[in-house]
């Protein structure tokens, strides 16, 4: 049996159910937060196998290893980090000497390959999140850090270098092993006033990392389409920069012409992001943008049917939620409902 037969073998409530048993003992209604793991399976579901194969195997934990919340009951081998299609052509190979149901297996998987992300967006931001670091605040920041290393470096010529360095645009804090072991064992003996100079320059430095998520969250969200509503993009962006805190859930129809779009949304919401009802706290406020793309628009049914269940979801002061339509750039039959919360403190 190959991992797509497995996949399609069993529902996904049946797979949440198993999750929450072995992968998300101590969370609570599990079902109602399983909205990413639910579109990651309709498209394990949908797309077709690809690769070479290969096998699937099954690491079960003891039962006294169990008393750990963090560790999982049952762990899937060979799924983790690798593209959905050439997982899905593997073998399965079902433990022997332990009772493991189809969707245990099956959740162990799906809780294993969607290690990147759950959808091709959340994927997108994975990567941006560890690997983009061509911001102006990222460059600032490996400034700091190498400033922040400059008296300590004894080498007339390495210091040369990393001042020259600090006056362009750097893309790391070049340092090797023997200077970071000097580095360290030195801000052990650091007097007051050298903890309090490393204490703001790290903050700042916290700070500046910060901003350069902001500005690929920002930078992902103008290329994403173009907003309907004159001048709203602007507006919000300003918004997400001067905020305090900020949230941003995007959630996708995957129904693939086999069920409604919009019925599909709504189960989603309903049944598995029930927890997702209400901004984080008070001060916050909701702002949703329905996507859609030139070539697959919603009608008017449509949007009034979004904009109704939304306003009923959420069930939120008129201040405190705004829905606005936008087009995406790509060739897409699905819809995409992205949620951003915003709280200025």
């Amino acid at each position: 049996m190959t991992v797509q037969d497995l996949v399609k073998s069993v529902s996904f409530d049946e797979i949440a159910t198993a999750l929450q048993r072995t992968h998300f003992r101590e969370v609570e209604n599990f079902i109602g937060q399983s909205a990413e793991y639910k579109m990651a399976y309709d498209q394990l579901c949908h797309i077709g196998p690809g690769g070479y194969g290969g096998e699937v195997t099954f690491d079960i934990v003891s039962p006294e290893s169990l008393e750990n919340p963090e560790v999982k009951a049952i762990v899937a081998n060979n799924v983790e980090g690798q593209d959905w299609e050439d997982i899905l052509a593997k073998d399965v190979i079902r433990p022997t000497n332990q009772k493991v149901t189809t969707a245990e297996m099956a959740g162990a998987i799906l809780w294993g390959a969607t290690f990147y992300g759950f959808t091709s967006h959340s994927q997108e931001r994975c990567f941006d999140d560890f690997f983009n670091d061509d911001s102006p605040f990222a460059t600032q920041a490996y400034r700091l850090g190498i400033r922040e290393m400059l008296p300590y470096i004894k080498d007339k010529e390495e210091r040369r270098e990393l001042k020259k360095l600090c006056k362009g645009n750097p893309d790391g804090v070049p340092c090797g092993s023997e200077t970071m072991r000097y580095l360290w064992e030195r801000r052990k003996h650091l007097n007051r006033s050298k903890r309090k100079r490393k204490y703001r320059m790290t903050k700042r430095q916290d700070e500046l990392w910060k901003m350069n998520r902001v500005y690929h969250n920002v930078e992902r969200l103008r290329k994403f389409g173009i907003i309907e509503k004159p001048g709203f993009m602007e507006s919000l962006i300003d918004k997400i920069y001067n905020a305090k805190l900020v949230n941003d859930v995007m959630l996708e129809s995957f129904a693939y012409g086999k069920t409604d779009r919009v019925e599909y949304l709504k189960e989603l919401l309903d049944k598995y992001a029930c927890e997702m009802k209400g901004p984080p706290n008070s001060e916050s406020k909701l702002t949703i943008i329905i996507w859609n793309s030139e070539s697959y628009p919603l009608n008017f049914g449509e949007r009034k049917q979004l904009h109704e269940f939304l306003i009923k979801f959420f069930a939120l002061p008129s201040s405190s939620i705004q829905i606005v339509f936008g087009v995406t750039q790509a060739e897409n039959l699905e819809i995409q409902i992205q949620f951003i919360s915003i709280n200025d403190g």
